[in-house]
C-alpha cells in the first residue's frame, strides 16, 4: 500500500512538473531572442554613446537607427552613475597595453591640462576666465601612461591655476594606479605642486624644460604623448567645445571619445597611417582643365564647347600619373 501511495505521488509530481517543463522547452527560443536583441540595444547604446561625442549632435537629434533618445540619455546617465564607463575604459586600456607589448598597469604617467571655450548653456558657476590663454570656459586636466591612454580625467573651471587643478588628478592617479611612481609634466605645474607631490602622494613629478634657444617647432621629450591625447580628444566635435552641464558629464564624455579611440586602435592591429596624396586632375599632363564658364568662347566647334574633356575613369587617371601611355 505504501509503495502504491509512492508511485502515485510520483506520478502526481510528474504530471505537475511536465506541462512547466514543456512551457519552459517552448519559451527557450523566445528567451534566446529577447537575450540577443538586448544585446544588440545595449551594443547600440554603446556605439551611439561613443558616436555622439564624435559627431557631436544633439540628443533629440539621434539618427533613426539608433534607440529613442529617451532611452539612449537614460543609459548614459545610469551607466555615468554606477560607473561602467570607468570599467569599460579601464579594460579597454589594459587590453590595449598588452597589445602593445607592455603590462596592463602603467609605471609612469604624463600630466597636461587644456582650456576650451564653453557652449551658452552651460552654468556660470562651472566655468570661468584663464588669463594666460584668454580662453572663458572650464580647463580640463588629464593623466595619461607614455603610449597616450587616459588614467585621470578632471574638468574645473578655467580660473583655477594649474598648480592647484592638478593635485585631485595626481591623487586619482597615486589611488587607482599605484604602480604609476613618476608623473613627466610641463612648466607651468612647476613650483610647490613638485613638493606636495613627493612629500604628500610620494611620486617623482618631473618638469620638462623648453630648450633655451629654441628655434621653430620643437617635440617635447616624454610630453609628446599627452599632446596627442589633447589633439584627438578636440577631433571630436562634442569635445571641441564644452556642451555638458556639469563637469562631471563633461569627463565622462572624454572617457567614451577614449573608448571609441581604443576599439578602433584595437580592431586596427597596426599603428594609425595617414591617407595618401587625393589624386587632381592637375596631377595629370595632358588632361586640360575645364574651362570656368566666363573663360569658355561663345562658339561650339564640333557641337561641344572648347575647352571640355571628357570624362576618364580612375583608372586611366592612375595609369597616367603612374606614368603609362596616353589611353
Amino acid at each position: 500500500m505504501a509503495r502504491t501511495l509512492m508511485q502515485v505521488r510520483s506520478a502526481v509530481a510528474q504530471a505537475r512538473t511536465r506541462p512547466s517543463k514543456r512551457r519552459a522547452q517552448a519559451a527557450q527560443p523566445v528567451h534566446e531572442g529577447l537575450r540577443r536583441r538586448r544585446a544588440r540595444h545595449l551594443m547600440d547604446l554603446c556605439r551611439r554613446s561613443a558616436q555622439g561625442a564624435r559627431i557631436g549632435c544633439a540628443w533629440h537629434q539621434l539618427p533613426k537607427d539608433f534607440p529613442p533618445w529617451p532611452t539612449v540619455h537614460w543609459y548614459f546617465t545610469w551607466w555615468h552613475d554606477d560607473g561602467t564607463v570607468e570599467q569599460v575604459h579601464d579594460t579597454l586600456r589594459g587590453r590595449v597595453r598588452e597589445t602593445d607589448g607592455r603590462n596592463a598597469e602603467p609605471t609612469a604617467g604624463l600630466i597636461d591640462s587644456q582650456s576650451v571655450r564653453t557652449a551658452d548653456t552651460v552654468p556660470v558657476g562651472t566655468r570661468g576666465f584663464d588669463a594666460g590663454k584668454k580662453v572663458k570656459g572650464r580647463k580640463r586636466f588629464i593623466v595619461t601612461d607614455t603610449l597616450g591612454l587616459l588614467l585621470a580625467v578632471h574638468v574645473v573651471a578655467a580660473n583655477i591655476q594649474d598648480r592647484d587643478g592638478a593635485k585631485r588628478s595626481l591623487l586619482w592617479t597615486r589611488l587607482d594606479h599605484p604602480g604609476a611612481q613618476k608623473i613627466w609634466a610641463d612648466q607651468g605645474f612647476g613650483g610647490r605642486l613638485v613638493e606636495w607631490s613627493r612629500t604628500i602622494l610620494g611620486r617623482e613629478l618631473e618638469i620638462v624644460r623648453k630648450a633655451p634657444d629654441p628655434r621653430g617647432f620643437q617635440v617635447q621629450p616624454k610630453r609628446w604623448a599627452i599632446e596627442r591625447t589633447f589633439s584627438c580628444l578636440t577631433a571630436h566635435r562634442r569635445l571641441a567645445r564644452d556642451y555638458e552641464t556639469g563637469p562631471a558629464r563633461s569627463e565622462t564624455m572624454i572617457r567614451w571619445a577614449m573608448i571609441g579611440i581604443m576599439v578602433r586602435r584595437l580592431t586596427r592591429g597596426r599603428p594609425a597611417t595617414r591617407p595618401g596624396r587625393r589624386l587632381l586632375l592637375r596631377d595629370v599632363p595632358w588632361i586640360r582643365r575645364p574651362s570656368l564658364p566666363w573663360e569658355r568662347p561663345a562658339s561650339v566647334a564640333g557641337g561641344r564647347k572648347e575647352g571640355v574633356t571628357d570624362r576618364l575613369s580612375y583608372d586611366q587617371i592612375s595609369n597616367a600619373v603612374s606614368g603609362s601611355p596616353r589611353p
